[in-house]
Parts: structure tokens; C-alpha cells; sequence
């Protein structure tokens, strides 16, 4: 069997370990990939503060969907520093019959002269190393040295990585949610409160954002926090792109799932309290009605005065003819922002930023689809949101 061994911290794991991994089983015929996150490297620190345990437990969520990967924590059960020399004895010794070899980054390749035993190591596997982009030649003439100063046998990836740092990464998380970070690894982050992320007033940009989320806090269950924070960010980055008021889009996205998580019997209640005429397929599906008693509890909680982020709540679910520039970016964010994880989910992600109406009709009809397999009614505001962006589409490609 053919296994590669792919070491790191992992702190966070990202889309460039997951590229590494896929890369070495689809093009590369790797059989496994063993992934081993360092409980103790030698040659740096681990900045942040995640655990060994909480870096394991990220990379497991990172590569959950590939068969061929293992995550192994082999380091964190060994004491002392985590040398890749060490582990790779240790899983030749293990399993002797696979033929080993060692996955890694250029950076990674650049600095082996200064890991522990490096000599034994090079002689005892090969590597194939993942190129930094615009740096060919620098590696070449490294690969060449290696070969001939050790006797180092290594294949240099035909394949560009995305170029994500794990440090830029963690920057970044104390002000957005990076896409390079794969979904479920950025949930664990947000429940955590790793690398500096709060799930309190800490992601607020104004007073009256940090008002709002400590009121979320109170009426909302801990584990929808992540989704509201990451709507509104999804949020923000819409509203700059297509030329919205950015406070009202955080707004919007902030409070766009205030009432969700109520039992039938309380969003009951909140429709008879705020006077909410429900309809009779609104009674048939309840899963429609925290929109309604959304708005009204978004409504009083916001004091007045913004109607238009009230109507992007109350249509969020649905959406509707007529939708405002608020209410399509508002029903894009709740579709795509980074924690979704579902099919038909990438695609709309790939036009959100290039064509607004695409977007907004392939979620419709993603939408319409699913309620029809699942044996659902379908509202006729999303019949007609969706009617309404494909005669848009048709003008336009006229």
C-alpha cells in the first residue's frame, strides 16, 4: 500500500491541507494519507491557543469527507518533542509492508536541514513537496541540492496551492469568518472561542450592534450564534460588493434568526402576541414562521424606523416578486455563508459575487427542488421570486 505522511500543526487546518491531501490520492495514487497533527514541534512554537487536542480534533473535521485519510494521533500520544523522524519509525515499524512516503509544503522543505536526524529521515522516505507559487526556480535548485548533497529522492507537485498561512488565517478570525477554512472546522473555531474569536460584543463594529448581540445572547440557543454571525458578515461583504448600506446589511443578517429555535408552541405565541395572521400553509409548515415573529421581535428590538430590515427578515425563508436589493442580499447570505455545508451550496457560491440574479435563482430553484422531494407545500412567494429572476434572465439574454 502507498501512504503518504502529512505532518503539520495544523492551527487551523485549511483549504491548502485539504488540496495537499486530495491532490496525493486523485493524481499522485496515494492508497492513505496519514494525517499527523504535532503535538510539540520542535522548531517552532504553536502560537494560539489551541490545544493538541483541539488541533486533532480540527483536522478530523477537515478531512472528514475523504475515505483515504486518516487523521492519527500518533504525536499527541508520544511524550516529549514530536520529530517526524520518530513518527515515521514508528509507523514503518507499525506497518512494515507499506511503502511510506512524506507529504509537505516548499517551506517545510526549505528548513529540513534543521529538523532532527534529517539525513536518516531523507534516506528513509521519499517526499513529494507542494511548490510555493512564483518560486519554481528556487525549488529546483533545491530539490537538485538535496539530491545531491543526501542522496534525497523528491517529486515536486505538479500543482499550485492556494498560498493560505495559517497565521494570516488566525488574524483574520478575530474579524471574519476566512473561506479558506473549511466549514466544520470553522464552527468548532466559533463554539470554542478559538484564536481570539467571541461569540459576544467582540464581533460588533458599533455600539448598537454590541447591544444587539448581547440581547441575541440572551433569547438565542449558544449553538445558532455562529450562523447569525456569519449571515452578518456575509452580509457586509454583499453590501460592499453590490453597493448597499453596509450597518443595515450587518443589521439584517445580525437579526435574521432571532425567533429560530422557539418551539411551535412559543412562536405560537409571538404570532398572537404581535398580531401575525398566519396562513394556512404557514400553519401546515412552522419552519416558515420564525420569519414572521423574527421580523416583529427584529422590529421592536431595533426601535423603529428600519422597515426595510424588518421586510428582509420577514421574506428571508421564502423570499418574494418585488424583493429589494436588501431582501435578495439578505436571502443569499442565509444560503451561502461559510458554515453551510449542503448540496447544490457551491454553485451558488461561485456566481453570489458575479451574478446577483443567477445566484438568487438557482437558490430558488435549489429551494423549490428540495420541497418538492421532501413532499412539501411550496410557497407561492417562492414560486414567484423564482418566476420573477428567470423572466429577468430571459430579458436579459434576449
Amino acid at each position: 500500500m502507498k501512504t503518504a505522511v502529512f505532518g503539520g500543526t495544523f492551527n487551523p487546518p485549511h483549504e491548502s491541507h485539504v488540496e495537499m491531501a486530495a491532490f496525493a490520492v486523485e493524481q499522485l495514487g496515494f492508497d492513505r494519507v496519514v494525517v499527523v497533527p504535532a503535538a510539540d514541534p520542535p522548531h517552532k512554537a504553536v502560537e494560539g491557543d489551541a490545544t493538541p487536542q483541539d488541533r486533532l480534533r480540527m483536522a478530523e473535521l477537515a478531512f472528514e469527507d475523504f475515505d483515504e485519510v486518516e487523521v492519527s494521533d500518533i504525536e499527541l500520544r508520544r511524550p516529549g518533542k514530536s520529530y517526524t523522524y520518530d513518527t515515521l519509525r514508528q509507523l514503518q515499524e507499525e506497518s512494515p509492508y507499506e511503502y511510506y512516503h512524506l507529504l509537505m509544503g516548499q517551506d517545510m522543505l526549505e528548513a529540513i536541514e534543521q529538523w532532527y536526524r534529517f539525513e536518516e529521515l531523507l534516506s528513509a522516505a521519499p517526499i513529494i513537496v507542494f511548490p510555493r507559487a512564483g518560486s519554481e526556480g528556487d525549488l529546483a535548485a533545491l530539490v537538485e541540492r538535496l539530491s545531491a548533497d543526501y542522496g534525497a529522492d523528491v517529486e515536486v507537485a505538479q500543482t499550485e496551492l492556494a498560498g493560505v498561512a495559517s497565521r494570516r488565517l488566525r488574524e483574520e478570525l478575530r474579524e471574519s469568518l476566512p473561506e479558506a477554512v473549511p466549514a466544520p472546522v470553522l464552527r468548532y473555531i466559533l463554539e470554542r472561542g478559538l484564536y481570539g474569536v467571541r461569540l459576544d460584543g467582540g464581533r460588533a463594529k458599533t455600539g448598537r450592534e454590541r447591544q444587539l448581540i448581547e440581547q441575541l445572547r440572551r433569547r438565542m440557543q449558544p449553538h445558532r450564534l455562529p450562523h447569525a454571525f456569519a449571515v452578518m458578515e456575509e452580509m457586509e461583504r454583499l453590501a460592499l460588493h453590490y453597493g448597499e448600506d453596509v450597518s443595515r446589511a450587518r443589521l439584517a443578517g445580525l437579526l435574521h434568526d432571532v425567533t429560530k429555535g422557539e418551539s411551535l408552541e412559543n412562536q405560537l405565541r409571538l404570532c398572537a402576541n404581535y398580531d401575525i395572521v398566519i396562513s394556512t400553509l404557514e400553519k401546515a409548515s412552522p419552519k416558515l414562521l420564525h420569519a414572521l415573529t423574527g421580523a416583529a421581535v427584529a422590529r421592536e428590538l431595533l426601535g423603529g424606523g428600519e422597515e426595510e430590515i424588518v421586510t428582509a427578515i420577514r421574506y428571508h425563508t421564502t423570499g418574494r416578486s418585488g424583493m429589494s436589493r436588501l431582501e435578495q442580499l439578505l436571502y443569499l447570505a442565509d444560503y451561502i455563508e461559510p458554515l453551510r455545508e449542503f448540496e447544490g451550496v457551491e454553485p451558488v457560491r461561485a456566481l453570489a459575487y458575479e451574478d446577483l440574479v443567477g445566484a438568487l435563482r438557482l437558490a430558488l430553484d435549489n429551494t423549490l427542488r428540495e420541497v418538492l422531494e421532501a413532499g412539501r407545500l411550496l410557497h407561492p412567494d417562492t414560486l414567484e421570486a423564482r418566476n420573477e429572476f428567470v423572466a429577468i434572465m430571459m430579458e436579459r439574454d434576449r
